[in-house]
């Protein structure tokens, strides 16, 4: 029952390890929620924008699939032009929305 931007943050923290508190964000945005194209669940997601080489952030997973492996097992940082091809098609939707927000930062 948490707000979707706590859920948010805890979930970045389990699945990756990362510590918001931690991060030097710029700028935090809401994307429009998407809902499943084969569910009733809707997506809630956030890009946070953040200054620091994040991508030197270890990575690791706290939460585990019955209890033995992790959730997730590899990461990988792609540039936004590259999106497409990894994100959930859900999201897809939202990466037009993302690239206009960081390329407002660039200007």
């Amino acid at each position: 029952n948490d707000e979707p931007i706590a859920t948010a943050i805890r979930e970045l923290k389990e699945a990756t390890g990362i510590d918001f508190k931690k991060l030097n964000v710029i700028a935090l945005h809401t994307l429009p929620p998407v809902k499943y194209a084969k569910s009733s669940e809707v997506l809630n997601s956030f890009l946070v924008i953040a200054n620091g080489e994040v991508e030197k952030l270890p990575l690791h997973c706290n939460s585990r699939v019955k209890k033995s492996f992790p959730e997730i097992d590899k990461w990988e940082w792609v540039k936004i032009d590259a999106l497409n091809k990894w994100v959930h098609e859900s999201q897809q939707k939202n990466i037009g929305m993302i690239k206009e927000l960081a390329d407002a930062l660039k200007a």
